[in-house]
């Protein structure tokens, strides 16, 4: 029960646009109640100028009038520029979208192209193994290769071993006066020329030191190591030589199955697929700043709305409109209090409208901090490369996987939680032979064929030799590592391809 990293990654996308329209939605629907708040405001405004021109003309009829006149204007001229602004950035937005639609579509036909010559990779890999396998002349070669190898490591460790015990214990004999003046006068060697008493004195020195075990010592502490070094170092030429050897061998037949081209064309195809992320990557952010910005200019902390409704305040404090109701009371005529109630409703009605906008712009804050959340699952399953078939999740099942993203995409979920879970339940498919190691340099299907014939212990140390020689097969250039044995046979810095 799993689900490939391809579908994943389509209904994840699906999950991030519908969390998208659903911000889109409370956008225009902030947009609306926009219109009806200047539409109260006008109606507010006019009921005011009728109070006060019913029952007080004397008292500011025309300063009402002009005053109501004037905020009219400047609330339509602000909503005006906020509407142009909000257009121009929706229409960022949209063309922001069209353009990931497009790059989306790109990816997945590129994906899809990895994804053939992934196909063709192994099948010319799955030959190079059989062929090599059933090659006797390269059988006997990696066999000896691998016990060169093998040799040539205990030689070195051999090696090293002597250097450490040479530096360790020659100090001692260094230090030694009677060893270094025996030492310095060439004793028991054809060059000690003394005689009589002064030999017989150097003849007591030397037993005392047990002159023939220090002597045999300070030789083979001053002399081995470096004839060890030289010979471990002849032993690596050769083994160098036989690697090379080993490798073109490998190299030819992969030439003549036509490897290196699929791999050329996989890794240009693989640069143009990253390229393609970074734009999708630079595509979204630009988008999500102008949401961000949207979501401001609707608000009411964007700077349109804030001066709207400072010079609304002016307007209602310049009209005296609690001075007008207060006075209307007074009288018997019922249309100043028709007109009370009609300024207390509008009034009320405003209060309403401005608790909806702010309840709005929050559910559409809510909503594009989803629709961003899940942008970001996208964007990280896309460069771990879980989006190929190679990527499976497991526990996952389309249905029930549906309705999680549908509920993610409600708020139900927060994405990270849900790209924790993801991460933890992914899975590559591993290579067609399972069974054989992969080591740094070390081609799968190289280890395959020695592996017909060899034990694992061989073929841990070819891939050694591999390591010490260089990446096998190597051509030079390329972005992961060159040659026909880049690390991990891959089209990308990735594991899906």
């Amino acid at each position: 029960m799993s689900m490939l990293g391809t579908e994943v990654v389509r209904v994840v996308l699906r999950g991030a646009r519908k969390a998208k329209q659903a911000a889109d939605l409370l956008t225009a629907e902030s947009a609306g109640l926009q219109g009806r708040l200047l539409e109260a405001v006008e109606r507010r405004g006019k009921a005011l100028q009728q109070l006060a021109q019913y029952y007080l003309p004397k008292l500011d009829d025309q300063t009402v009038a002009a005053a109501f006149r004037e905020v009219r204007g400047e609330l339509e001229m602000l909503q005006l520029r906020q509407k142009v602004r909000a257009d121009e950035l929706r229409a960022s937005i949209a063309a922001a979208d069209a353009e990931q639609a497009k790059l989306d579509a790109e990816l997945a036909q590129v994906t899809e192209q990895l994804e053939a010559l992934v196909a063709e990779r192994t099948a010319i890999e799955t030959a190079i193994a059989g062929r090599l396998a059933a090659d006797a002349e390269f059988q006997a070669m990696a066999r000896e290769v691998a016990h060169a190898e093998t040799r040539l490591e205990r030689d070195e460790e051999r090696a090293a071993e002597l250097a450490r015990e040479s530096k360790r214990k020659l100090p001692p004999y260094e230090r030694s006066r009677l060893f270094q003046y025996l030492l310095a006068r060439d004793w028991g060697t054809s060059r000690y020329a003394s005689r009589g008493f002064v030999r017989r004195m150097d003849g007591l020195v030397a037993r005392v030191i047990d002159w023939p075990r220090a002597k045999a010592g300070w030789d083979f502490l001053r002399a081995t190591p470096e004839l060890v070094a030289n010979e471990v170092e002849r032993r690596r030429t050769e083994f160098v030589a036989r690697m090379a050897m080993l490798q073109k061998r490998e190299r030819t037949l992969a030439e003549e199955l036509g490897l290196p081209s699929v791999q050329e064309r996989g890794e240009a195809i693989g640069e143009k697929r990253e390229a393609l992320l970074a734009q999708l990557t630079a595509s979204n952010a630009r988008e999500q700043a102008q949401r961000d910005e949207l979501a401001r200019a609707d608000s009411a902390s964007g700077e349109h709305h804030a001066e709207a409704l400072r010079r609304l305040r002016s307007f209602l404090d310049e009209a005296s409109a609690g001075t007008l109701a207060a006075h209307a009371l007074t009288t018997a005529d019922p249309v100043d209090d028709r007109l009370v109630v009609e300024i207390d409703s509008v009034t009320r009605e405003l209060d309403g409208l401005r608790d909806q906008l702010s309840k709005l712009g929050r559910d559409r804050v809510a909503a594009e901090a989803r629709a961003t959340g899940l942008g970001h699952v996208v964007s990280r399953l896309r460069a771990t490369e879980s989006d190929t078939v190679r990527c499976a999740f497991e526990n996952l099942t389309s249905s029930a996987f549906e309705r999680r993203i549908d509920a993610a995409a409600a708020g139900a979920e927060t994405p990270e939680a849900l790209l924790d879970d993801l991460m933890a339940q992914r899975r590559y498919r591993p290579r067609p032979i399972a069974s054989v190691p992969q080591p740094d340099g070390a081609p799968w299907w190289v280890l395959h064929a020695v592996g017909a014939i060899a034990e694992i212990a061989i073929k841990g140390a070819l891939s050694r030799g591999i390591t010490r020689s260089g990446s096998w097969g190597s051509r030079g250039g390329g972005r992961s590592g060159g040659g026909l044995g880049s690390k991990g046979g891959g089209f990308t810095r990735g594991s899906g391809f």
